[in-house]
């Protein structure tokens, strides 16, 4: 890294920092990284539950025995 000159960080309610510019780059990209983690978790775990339901809503119609989910089908599509 050529910049090896202390930079001044500063966040508002605890003061500034003095460090060297590489140390601040690579806290920035984790904390950004940590963030975007927490930040996008929720979602992923909607989805992962979603598709995981409808897998095992796929394995309990694909076991059960021929002609049962189509009479079904049919029986409430003539209601």
């Amino acid at each position: 890294m050529s910049n090896r000159r202390p930079v001044s960080v500063g966040f508002w309610p605890f003061g500034a920092v003095s460090a060297s510019l590489g140390p601040v780059i690579i806290g920035a990209l984790v904390a950004g990284f940590f963030i975007g983690l927490v930040l996008a978790m929720p979602k992923q775990v909607h989805w992962r539950r979603r598709a995981r339901l409808a897998e095992k809503r796929v394995n309990e119609l694909s076991n059960s025995p021929p002609g049962v989910h189509s009479t079904t089908v049919q029986a409430l599509a003539s209601k």
